[in-house]
């Protein structure tokens, strides 16, 4: 996964993409749907530093101009980031996979720093797949004497 600098150039790249594909006129419909200022926007650009919240929404909303090599991913990197998006059985949740049971610890501690950024990306996209297919609740479940 791409950060810094390398982050807000493709930012910028799909953004320019996206406008002269016609899909959105100007960098303020890239604000709006994200629910940011223009501003931030321009942050986002020339820092590269966005919201991990905001990342999968990221991918998403580019995806009709670039796909994820753009952003620096893998093929691996995309397969558990979809693995994490998937939807979970209503009994068991026995199709999900779980993309840690093969990881040991001495794996992980012999990462660079910047792997491990990655892997922090990759691991907050997984869990906010997960999230935004849990089950929507109303409130506590009412329930009638038989």
């Amino acid at each position: 996964m791409l950060h810094g600098k390398a982050l807000g150039q493709a930012i910028d790249a799909a953004i320019q993409l996206k406008i002269d594909a016609g899909k959105i006129k100007s960098r303020s419909d890239v604000a709006r749907t994200f629910g940011v200022s223009p501003q931030a926007i321009r942050g986002w650009v020339m820092t590269g530093s966005i919201a991990k919240e905001k990342i999968p929404l990221l991918w998403q909303y580019f995806s009709d101009v670039v796909g994820p090599s753009h952003w620096g991913l893998s093929e691996s990197d995309t397969i558990f980031i979809q693995a994490g998006s998937g939807k979970m059985s209503e009994d068991t949740g026995a199709d999900r996979v779980w993309p840690f049971s093969i990881t040991k610890r001495e794996d992980v501690l012999r990462l660079s720093p910047q792997q491990l950024q990655q892997l922090d990306l990759m691991i907050a996209a997984y869990l906010l797949g997960t999230q935004s297919n849990a089950p929507k609740s109303d409130g506590p479940i009412k329930t009638t004497a038989a």
